[in-house]
């Protein structure tokens, strides 16, 4: 049986991806609305096939993945945007993020405000 990767592990295998050009950059860096110092991020691993969302915050990046439904067309193909049901699994996995990590997010994010 396989532990689940940390948060922490998954950004940093999504990161690895994007040094590679191994990842589909589909949203990068949108601001929080209550925390602008969080930034969220939306990539599709191609080799993978899943859809991977990454909140930073400074020094800190946490993230989570899932595969993608889609099976046409192929990952590789879809580099001119992000498909509406990935779009929707990507929302899914920040709100589950963000349920799960709130509050190192917010302390984060706090701590860079000087608070």
């Amino acid at each position: 049986m396989t532990t689940p990767e940390s948060p922490e592990e998954v950004a940093s295998r999504v990161i690895e991806a994007l040094v590679r050009g191994q990842v589909i950059d589909y949203v990068d860096g949108t601001t929080d609305k209550e925390y602008p110092e969080v930034m969220w991020s939306i990539f599709g691993l191609p080799l993978t096939r899943e859809i991977a969302v990454v909140a930073r915050v400074g020094d800190l990046r946490l993230g989570k993945a899932a595969p993608s439904a889609l099976l046409v067309p192929h990952m590789e193909e879809r580099v001119y945007g992000i498909d509406v049901s990935d779009q929707i699994l990507a929302n899914e996995l920040s709100e589950a993020l963000w349920a799960e990590q709130s509050e190192r997010l917010i302390a984060a994010a706090l701590r860079r405000r000087g608070h």
